[in-house]
């Protein structure tokens, strides 16, 4: 009982850490975003294209980017929490 409680503290505190690291890798990209957005609008008239894609667009494609990387790895982090869940009861009910 006392290392099935061990492992679901473990394993908590283990999607804890990666909800945090998420969200504040979210932060950082959708603030490098937002001042790519700031830079094309206010140093140029217009929005600059590089390869003829305009940077507006490029600021959606690492928004877009950010979100998806974001929800796998919590879908990640949560199905390992999950499993781990059932292995260890399993486990438990076995012994």
């Amino acid at each position: 009982m006392k290392r099935e409680l061990r492992v679901v503290v473990q394993d908590t505190v283990a999607l804890l850490v990666s909800t945090i690291a998420n969200v504040l890798f979210f932060l950082v990209v959708a603030l490098s975003a937002l001042a790519l957005d700031f830079f094309a609008t206010n140093v140029f008239s217009e929005a600059p294209r590089i390869v003829g894609v305009s940077l507006k667009w490029l600021e959606y494609a690492i928004l877009a980017l950010n979100i998806a990387a974001f929800l796998m790895s919590q879908g990640i982090a949560l199905f390992k929490f999950v499993r781990n869940a059932f292995v260890d009861r399993e486990q438990s009910h076995e012994q």
